[in-house]
C-alpha cells in the first residue's frame, strides 16, 4: 500500500514537472460522447444486442424445458403409488437423468455464450474505437497538442481551465 502511494505520488510529481516545462495546451476528448454519435457505433451495438437477445431467447427455451420436466417429476412424485398414470421407477430415473443433462447443457451453453458474446462485442467495437483513435490522432497532430486525454479517464479536471 505504501509503495502504491509512493508510485502514485511520484507519477503526479513527474506529470506536474512535465506540465510546468511543456506547452500548456492539452487536448481533452470525451471518447464516450464521440462513440455515442457515431453511426458505426450504433450499428455495432444494435447488432450485438440482437445477438445477445438471440442467446437469451435460446437460454430461456432451455430453462422452460428444464422447468417443465422438473415440474413433471414433482407432479409424478406426488401421485399415489397405485395411480396408473404414475411413472415406473425406471422412467422416473430416466427423467431425472434427462433433468441433469439439461442442467449441464444449460451451464455449458451459458459459459460458451458468455465467452462468445464477449469476443463478438470486441470484434464489433474494435473498428469503431480504432476509427476514434485515428481521428483523435489527426486532430492532436494538426493542432500540435503535446498530450491528449480522454476526460473520462483523467483523475481531476478543473472545468474552469478546460
Amino acid at each position: 500500500m505504501k509503495t502504491t502511494i509512493s508510485v502514485l505520488f511520484g507519477a503526479i510529481i513527474i506529470f506536474l514537472s512535465i506540465n510546468v516545462n511543456a506547452q500548456k495546451d492539452y487536448a481533452f476528448f470525451d471518447i464516450e460522447q464521440i462513440f455515442a454519435v457515431m453511426p458505426e457505433a450504433e450499428r455495432a451495438q444494435a447488432l450485438f444486442e440482437k445477438e445477445q437477445n438471440d442467446v437469451l431467447a435460446q437460454f430461456e427455451e432451455m430453462q422452460v424445458e428444464y422447468n417443465n420436466l422438473y415440474q413433471a417429476l414433482i407432479d409424478d412424485q406426488e401421485k399415489d403409488d397405485n395411480d396408473p398414470t404414475k411413472w415406473s421407477k425406471i422412467v422416473s430415473e430416466d427423467k431425472q437423468v434427462q433433468l441433469m443433462q439439461i442442467q449441464e447443457r444449460m451451464q455449458r451453453f451459458q459459459l460458451t455464450a458468455q465467452e462468445d458474446l464477449q469476443t463478438r462485442q470486441i470484434e464489433l467495437l474494435t473498428p469503431v474505437y480504432n476509427k476514434i483513435d485515428s481521428a483523435v490522432a489527426v486532430v492532436v497532430q494538426e493542432k500540435g497538442y503535446p498530450f491528449a486525454f480522454d476526460k473520462n479517464e483523467v483523475f481531476y479536471i478543473n472545468e474552469d481551465k478546460c
